[in-house]
């Protein structure tokens, strides 16, 4: 797990304005994560970007904190998230993801930084209560942590390749279906069912995966 922070460089001497960045170390405890967020808001610096990377190695980080420095109201400790028993940990694991979410959020509103979180996903039943259940790819995090971050972040973007279906006879009236990656990368800002997505800033259904197509589509101002 890393933390990195990001400045544009636009000076003549940098060559197509370089991404200039510092690299926090990896498998950092989260009270280092923590206080790494703290830093960049209490001094002066000129990165103007923090990507966290990835949010489900994170996790576990969360979990470990916790059992380290909770004490019940009759000496309790714990040393995993699952023994605290029906889903008490899960619950109490928010409490730190809203303290990661609320430095961030002051980096944004004080500092005028920007903050990018990724996860991995994984594929999940989703039970809806309009149809029948079926297979979407979600963010690899518990339930409640996900839900927090998805309902907390202005943008959900799911990246993946681009996909196409090619139909073929495979005899005794049967067509064979396969599905065929065109090696382009794509970046989808709308929920579908096969994925969670979501932007508030109405923004194309999906994108090139590149920062300057989805600069461009941010700054573009929707037509009256």
């Amino acid at each position: 797990m890393t933390v990195n922070y990001y400045e544009w460089c636009s000076h003549s001497s940098c060559e197509n304005r370089a991404l200039l960045f510092q690299s926090f170390r990896e498998s950092t405890p989260f009270q280092d994560v923590l206080d790494a967020l703290h830093s960049l808001y209490t001094s002066e610096h000129h990165f103007q970007t923090v990507v966290i990377d990835s949010l489900d190695h994170l996790e576990p980080m969360i979990w470990q904190h916790l059992c380290e420095h909770y004490v019940g109201p009759k000496g309790e400790r714990y040393d995993s998230v699952e023994d605290f028993g029906y889903g008490r940990g899960f619950m109490f694991a928010l409490d730190l993801w809203r303290q990661l979410l609320s430095a961030l959020f002051a980096l944004r509103n004080d500092k005028g930084m920007a903050f990018i979180l990724i996860a991995h996903s994984e594929i999940k039943r989703f039970e809806s209560p309009m149809t029948d259940s079926y297979d979407r790819y979600q963010i690899k995090l518990h339930k409640r942590a996900s839900e927090l971050i998805m309902e907390s972040v202005d943008c959900v973007l799911f990246a993946d390749y681009k996909t196409v279906i090619e139909k073929e006879e495979a005899g005794f009236n049967k067509v064979k279906t396969r599905g065929i990656s065109t090696g382009q990368r794509y970046l989808y800002t709308e929920a579908r069912p096969s994925f969670v997505a979501k932007n508030r800033y109405g923004l194309p259904p999906e994108l090139p995966l590149n920062w300057q197509a989805f600069s461009d589509a941010l700054t573009q101002k929707p037509s009256p």
